[in-house]
């Protein structure tokens, strides 16, 4: 063999099968040990975290948990407090049939809760402490195949008579998520004209505004921590409930191994546990709060590489056994990024619930995955807002309700190729909630829509190559009793004598089916008609 291949192993990203399953869940969970009695229930609100899937053959294990938060009046006699506050966490499992489920396989899951019911549940000495509840869990489940393709990167040796088609293809590589854990601190400053504080009812936080820069094995990342309150404040018999908000800024550098400035980076952020301690001011009221966040963070790199493939191979001269196979492979195009505000009416269901003053409210992003309608992209979704009222009742109780609705959104990704797909990320950058009646409330949703196109695209990779005569690859190839024609190209420093010596023909059969009066009168680039093993005299027993 004159010549021999230099290959490289690519590693690339596939979706191989979706599915979306719904089922009823039923449970009865109970407050931890050291929260008071239940004596009313306010509400209770779901948070569905996946922990991880494991993927067997056709089947995927899906392990989870849901943190119940509780807002509840406490029973007198174990506590003094107005409204109390619990979280509860329940594991659950959920084993899917699903048919492009694989151990070499990754399946990545996404669930949710709908049509949540609650109701307490009274023991032997009829104290509350545990809740029952109904509901529908739903599970989205995506499985993805990590494929390493062995493609031609080079061929060395004597390749005079070679010639190779090659094409550039930008390939990103995802590195698995690195988990980290920050503590972010700051202080909440209420302005004058505030009432001064009792306790701390309620406090929530998300990161807003995130940003990071890619350096040379690290990433500096900043943003908002943005924390809400629910405050109470009592004046002799009269006790009142408020909010506020701020924006806490923070910054701080990951330490990661190979990242390189040109690269990219993906973070997630989850507030994991926020609380406030009740500091004094000058005029010795509770007027600053103290605030605490413990933040989970994940970091993933994503890498854009730019490789050069060898997808034909070709010759002028000596026929060659060229082995090729299809491949479909994800190739990052681009990034874009869209700001979009949507807004819907929140009503409120039952007939006794009128609004008194809004007291706080939370919200989750959900896109859903991308589909295509009448050829056009379209990607979807919704922001899930909860949002905490104060009742119209007397003056001396203290009640809260609460209010679920969506807003939904829809953009069309600007895609170029009919097999482009899109991941994309939503963050919410503001919600703003305002009372339009006594029964209805306007959520509006400020979003960042950041989404990364990939190319699906079907490449014919050159697998391997072999050399062969003339002969052998005319009998190993075509039928029998025809000939095989080969357009030959003349290169400079060529002779007719060599050309037919290659081709196992002679010169008289190449001057013969070319109309070649001379044959020392040929010259670089002329195309010449040469049937391989085949001379004048078979061809006149053929006739």
């Amino acid at each position: 063999m004159d010549f021999v291949t230099k290959t490289e192993m690519m590693k690339c990203k596939v979706p191989v099968g979706y599915k979306e399953i719904g089922s009823s869940f039923e449970k009865i969970v109970e407050i931890p040990y050291n929260s008071p009695n239940i004596e009313k229930l306010f509400y209770v609100k779901p948070c569905v975290q996946i922990v991880g899937v494991t993927a067997s053959d056709r089947k995927a294990q899906v392990n989870g948990e849901i943190k119940w938060e509780t807002v509840y009046i406490p029973d007198k006699e174990d506590s003094e407090a107005k409204i109390c506050r619990a979280e509860i966490l329940s594991p659950f499992e959920k084993t899917v049939d699903m048919e492009e489920a694989k151990p070499d396989r990754t399946v990545e899951a996404f669930a949710m809760m709908e049509n949540i019911e609650y109701e307490p549940v009274k023991d032997e000495n009829a104290r509350i402490r545990k809740i029952k509840i109904r509901s529908e869990l739903k599970i989205f489940l995506k499985a993805w195949q990590t494929k390493n393709i062995e493609y031609i990167r080079e061929i060395i040796g004597n390749t005079k008579d070679i010639e190779t088609l090659t094409k550039k293809v930008e390939i990103a590589e995802n590195t698995d998520y690195e988990t980290r854990e920050i503590t972010i601190s700051g202080r909440m400053n209420l302005p004058k004209g505030y009432p001064t504080i009792d306790r701390v009812v309620k406090m929530s936080g998300k990161i807003v505004d995130a940003a990071n820069e890619v350096k040379e094995n690290e990433i500096d990342v900043e943003g908002f921590l943005f924390a809400q309150s629910i405050l109470l404040h009592t004046d002799q018999d009269k006790t009142t409930l408020f909010t506020y908000e701020e924006m806490i800024p923070f910054s701080q550098t990951f330490q990661v191994e190979g990242i390189k400035p040109d690269d990219m980076a993906q973070i997630q952020y989850q507030v994991e546990d926020i609380s406030a301690e009740i500091l004094h001011n000058y005029e010795e009221k509770p007027m600053i709060l103290e605030i605490t966040a413990e933040v989970k963070v994940s970091v993933r790199g994503l890498r854009i590489t730019e490789k050069e493939m060898i997808v034909d191979v070709y010759s002028t001269a000596r026929p060659l056994a060229v082995v090729k196979e299809k491949e479909r492979i994800r190739t990052f195009k681009k990034e874009e990024k869209i700001n979009r505000t949507v807004k819907n009416v929140i009503t409120v269901g039952k007939k006794e619930d009128l609004i008194g003053e809004i007291a706080g409210y939370d919200y989750q992003a959900i896109p859903y995955y991308p589909y295509r309608y009448e050829k056009k992209p379209f990607q979807d979704g919704s922001i899930q807002i909860i949002a905490d009222y104060f009742k119209e009742q007397d003056e001396d109780a203290v009640a809260l309700g609460t209010a679920a609705g969506e807003v939904f959104y829809q953009y069309n990704p600007q895609l170029t190729g009919e097999n482009d797909q899109v991941d994309t990320l939503v963050f919410v950058e503001d919600v703003q909630i305002k009372m339009l009646s006594k029964k209805e409330m306007e959520a509006k949703a400020d979003l960042l829509i950041d989404h990364f196109i990939y190319m699906m695209e079907e490449i014919e990779l050159v697998k391997e190559i072999g050399e062969e005569t003339a002969k052998e690859a005319c009998e190993k190839f075509l039928p029998k009793n025809i000939p095989a024609m080969v357009i030959y190209v003349v290169r400079q420093g060529d002779t007719l004598w060599e050309i037919a010596k290659r081709f196992g023909v002679t010169v008289k059969d190449i001057l013969a089916f070319n109309e070649i009066q001379n044959e020392d009168l040929i010259y670089p680039g002329q195309k010449i008609i040469i049937f391989p093993g085949l001379t004048l005299a078979d061809n006149k027993r053929n006739e």
